[in-house]
């Protein structure tokens, strides 16, 4: 504010007798010079109490406005968001900041780069996205032997897709085998099933009850492995056929006691002699495994070697080359004939069946 101050001074007018004789005369000289003094009315005191004030006044409007701009800017600079590879993700959001395919951890859980709602399992990265692996067997679309199956992964580890992985399959090229943990021998029959997982030859005992080699449908028994339809030996009949040794061509006939050996026995005397006059009789238990009485250590009839069968001898006349003695059997008859002969030495060769 600008305070004026008005001096005014009054001066009392009076009258001064000049004592020198001239006219009395009023001196205004003197009193205007000095009411009108510009002492009074300086200009020195508003000049300077305005400037002082303005000086004031623009100092404190400088200090305002600097202290708000600067504390603005420190306050913006210290929220600054920091997204490395500008996904929209602040980095302590973001899975990895520096990949823009990975985004925000509350949105993709294991970091795998899909989403929670399409992710096979959110809690492990190395199964993705349901769009690119439909059973979640974290073999990829493409390159799945069959999508809707997880027992089925990659065909880079299954070429022939059965679901046995290269290194343990049998033929990675053959679907039909499986693997050699499952199928030992490789036949393309499960070791469950399989007669002996350790040989090829024999297959499942679904389709070969007695697991001979030979099909059930074509196997002459299935229930007994004697018997079957091959013909191992060539010589033109299986055991089916009745070929008894078919690992032997010169073995042909599969003889018996009572089917052969007892009816050329009977139709030669032996057993009317023997079984009706007393002593010695003839049968099926009493010459198998039975002592001769005539040599030591040498039964009637020993399964396997007619060499040390004493029946056999007697029969062909060369009981005393064993030590035996008497004469040759039938006694009072003619020696059975070499087919006769024949089939009983096979009959003892083979075993002695009965």
């Amino acid at each position: 504010m600008r305070f004026v101050v008005f001096v005014f001074g009054f001066m009392a007018l009076s009258s001064v007798t000049l004592t020198s004789g001239c006219k009395s005369t009023t001196d205004t000289v003197d009193t205007s010079t000095t009411d009108t003094s510009t002492t009074d009315t300086s200009t020195t005191d508003t000049s300077t109490t305005d400037t002082g004030t303005e000086t004031t006044d623009t100092g404190t409007a400088t200090t305002d406005t600097g202290t708000i701009d600067t504390g603005t800017t420190t306050t913006d600079t210290g929220t600054a968001v920091v997204d490395i590879d500008q996904d929209g993700v602040p980095s302590d959001e973001d899975c990895d900041d520096n990949d823009i395919n990975l985004g925000a951890i509350s949105d993709d859980l294991d970091c795998d780069g899909a989403l929670s709602s399409d992710d096979c399992d959110d809690n492990d990265p190395s199964l993705g996205s349901v769009f690119d692996d439909e059973d979640c067997d974290g073999s990829l679309t493409d390159e799945d032997c069959d999508d809707n199956d997880r027992s089925l992964g990659s065909i880079s580890n299954d070429r022939d897709c059965d679901g046995a992985v290269t290194a343990d399959d049998c033929d990675d090229d053959d679907i039909s085998l499986g693997s050699t943990s499952a199928d030992g021998d490789c036949d393309g029959v499960l070791s469950g099933v399989d007669c002996d997982d350790g040989d090829r030859s024999l297959g499942s005992i679904l389709d070969d009850g007695d697991c001979d080699g030979s099909l059930s449908s074509v196997d002459c028994d299935d229930n007994d492995p004697s018997l079957n339809d091959e013909d191992a030996d060539n010589d033109g009949i299986s055991s089916c056929d009745g070929d008894c040794d078919d690992n032997d061509s010169s073995v042909i006939a599969c003889y018996s006691y009572s089917a052969d050996i007892e009816p050329i026995l009977s139709s030669n005397g032996c057993i009317g002699c023997h079984g009706s006059s007393g002593g010695f009789t003839v049968s099926y238990n009493n010459i198998v495994n039975a002592s001769s009485g005539d040599v030591s250590g040498m039964d009637q009839v020993t399964p396997g070697s007619t060499a040390d069968s004493y029946l056999w001898h007697k029969l062909n006349g060369t009981q005393s080359t064993v030590g035996g003695s008497g004469v040759t059997m039938p006694k009072g008859r003619s020696m059975l004939s070499t087919s006769e002969l024949a089939i009983i030495e096979d009959w003892i060769n083979q075993g002695a069946d009965q």
